[in-house]
């Protein structure tokens, strides 16, 4: 029996907060908050990937008054004299070399393994809307940012704007059992004017059913479809949604409440199973509590975890039917959480134990435990790219890769590292962004779009940002490239036989690109010809070797440096390589397999980056080598030669392409 709870009524969030102040700095545009029915977004979803690039950039607060100083002393020196406004003009440059410098700074990791990297701030500022956006939702092709007043979405065609206005006609229902309403006397309406009276609480999205699951303050959670094209259909609650999670398998939808209940519902909303609120130990307190409300659920592969206000966190099994005792995490409030390999879960806390936490989910205990220098908001995992298929046994960067995102919108991507079955390290790879002074900065929710390097986050002040990663990081976060044929591929069981002899470490001299041979035969057809002088065949050769002596000078630094990368990986794995996959409990078993395949990744991506340093050596060689080539043919004495030999290299020179050069690997 179901105990009777009193419904909440919430009152409709009826008063805005204003925008904050726009910068002004000449020649830039002013910034602007436009209105919803003035709306203006990129035609496209990759015009809005792409748009950074070319959007005016506003400078921060504290840069944007030292730009309004210099412009105020230098109109003060056309009204002063020209000696002022020489003054004047001596500042600009050093502001113009505190904004560069700015650009440039990095931030080193407190890890002595990685570090972290600042990316210069090119990003798109866009204020979507004017009220409190709830969550941003990426549906394919296109992103959808749902706040209390519309659903906007960035389509292939136009943007379409969908306002809500959900008032329901029924009251929230008092009854322990919670009642579907026919879609008729609950559907939201649309309308286009005025502010609705509910505010969204929680959503979700569906992608094989292409459908928005949408929780509001009236406890009601509404199914609409993603182009609010066919009817609706709603349930009302006991209380309010405080957090909706769509399964994996799309089978089962997660719903957690302000009161601590938990629902589970099909698709249709059909309820299957209600969760009582476990006994939760308050850690500030140190009483039970029961009623704790649920401030976070995370769908998983094996099943769903749950977070609580007073810092617990349960697990839910696949079925949906179980829900395991909870162990606390945090002093108050748990935000969100990660699971990873199906037996650890990560966790953030609140502004008042702003700390990022791994625990095993089946008995709690702790392995790795930060305090962050800003207050986590929310946390995301990075997406697979769909071009790329994972071999099974093997570890994708992206099921180890998380994001996180905080107050002032901080945003930082953290790696997890199996070491060992009893070791674990988390450890941050970039800080994507690091502080934004103003109100309301904090991030709401974030997307990685791998396929297009692209990250995107949006604040609760409206505005939606996006960072480009370049490639290589891109392929650190997540793979976009398929694994080389001719590379050597480290698996789970290989892994253990390259602690004992030197697996697969190429050798400078088994590296060539087929540009260089082809800029060899021509070089070769050049020295037969005998109306090229002497004189230019000496110094041509002896370019040529030149070049080619500094470019095998730089291979065999590189093989090396990939001998000791190496080296210094599985010396940091070497508990966990040489641990055996069947002893110990499923924490440890899984974990030790878990250290193998991550041993076996690193190996991977240290290969894979030393292939791309390769084909950037060779490539600026064969620039150089095609370079002194067209400088031979361009001398007069050879230009006006009529030799079919001659004419030939030349054809073969303007056919060398550096991108496409094939390097051996052997």
């Amino acid at each position: 029996m179901q105990p009777e709870a009193e419904p909440s009524s919430n009152p409709p969030a009826s008063s805005q907060e204003s925008a904050p102040p726009a910068f002004t700095a000449a020649p830039r545009p002013r910034y602007t908050t436009p209105s919803i029915d003035a709306l203006t977004l990129p035609d496209t979803f990759d015009d809005f990937i792409r748009l950074g690039d070319a959007a005016p950039e506003p400078p921060p607060p504290f840069w944007s008054n030292l730009v309004r100083a210099a412009t105020d002393t230098i109109e003060t020196g056309l009204q002063r004299g020209t000696g002022v406004l020489n003054a004047a003009n001596e500042v600009l440059p050093s502001l113009s070399a505190v904004f560069s410098d700015r650009t440039a700074r990095s931030v080193n990791d407190d890890s002595t393994s990685q570090s972290a990297t600042r990316f210069a701030p090119r990003f798109v500022q866009l204020r979507l809307l004017r009220a409190a956006p709830a969550a941003m939702l990426l549906v394919p092709s296109r992103a959808a940012v749902i706040s209390d007043v519309v659903i906007a979405h960035l389509n292939s065609t136009r943007p379409n704007l969908f306002p809500l206005d959900i008032a329901p006609d029924e009251p929230p229902t008092t009854s322990s059992a919670a009642s579907v309403t026919s879609p008729s006397s609950a559907s939201p309406t649309l309308r286009s004017h005025g502010r609705p009276p509910t505010r969204v609480t929680a959503a979700a999205y569906m992608p094989r059913a292409a459908r928005f699951f949408l929780g509001v303050s009236t406890n009601h959670v509404y199914s609409m479809s993603s182009d609010m094209g066919d009817r609706r259909q709603s349930r009302v609650l006991r209380s309010v949604p405080t957090s909706i999670a769509v399964s994996p398998d799309e089978r089962l939808l997660y719903v957690g409440t302000s009161d601590g209940y938990m629902h589970i519902m099909e698709p249709g909303l059909n309820l299957r199973v209600t969760f009582l609120p476990p006994e939760i130990v308050s850690a500030s307190l140190g009483s039970a509590f029961r009623h704790a409300p649920v401030s976070h659920v995370a769908a998983v592969q094996s099943g769903a975890l749950v977070c609580y206000e007073e810092g617990a966190v349960c697990s839910i099994n696949t079925n949906g039917d179980l829900l395991n005792s909870p162990f606390i995490a945090h002093a108050r409030r748990t935000s969100s959480a990660l699971s990873f390999f199906g037996v650890l879960v990560l966790t953030i806390g609140d502004a008042s134990d702003p700390s990022m936490s791994l625990f095993e989910i089946s008995t709690g205990r702790c392995l790795f435990r930060r305090m962050l220098a800003y207050t986590p908001t929310c946390l995301k995992r990075v997406s697979r790219s769909s071009n790329v298929t994972v071999i099974k046994g093997e570890v994708c960067p992206s099921e180890v890769t998380f994001i996180v995102g905080g107050d002032e919108a901080h945003v930082e991507v953290y790696k997890v590292a199996v070491l060992s079955p009893m070791k674990v390290e988390v450890n941050r790879v970039y800080t994507v962004n690091e502080r934004i002074r103003g109100r309301d900065r904090h991030v709401v929710d974030m997307h990685y779009l791998p396929d297009d390097a692209v990250m995107l986050a949006l604040l609760a002040c409206g505005e939606v940002r996006r960072w480009h990663f370049t490639k290589s990081q891109a392929n650190a976060l997540s793979l976009i490239e398929e694994h080389s044929p001719t590379q050597p591929t480290f698996t789970e069981q290989n892994v253990v036989e390259a602690t004992e002899q030197d697996f697969g470490l190429p050798d400078y001299g088994r590296h060539t690109s087929t540009n260089v041979l082809k800029a060899q035969t021509v070089l070769a057809a050049i020295l037969d010809e005998e109306v090229v002088p002497e004189q230019i065949k000496d110094n041509l050769v002896t370019e040529f070797t030149k070049e080619q002596s500094s470019m095998v000078a730089k291979l065999v630094s590189s093989d090396t440096e990939l001998r000791r990368a190496r080296r210094r990986i599985l010396a940091r794995f070497s508990t966990g390589i040489s641990a055996d996959n069947e002893l110990g409990s499923l924490t440890e078993r899984t974990l030790a397999r878990a250290s193998k395949r991550m041993a076996a990744m690193e190996m991977e991506m240290v290969t894979r980056q030393h292939s791309a340093t390769l084909r950037d050596i060779q490539r600026e060689t064969v620039i150089k080598l095609k370079l002194m080539l067209k400088n031979v043919f361009s001398a007069p004495a050879i230009a006006r030669s009529e030799s079919q030999g001659l004419q030939q290299a030349k054809r073969d020179v303007e056919e060398i392409n550096p991108n496409d050069g094939q390097i051996g690997w052997s």
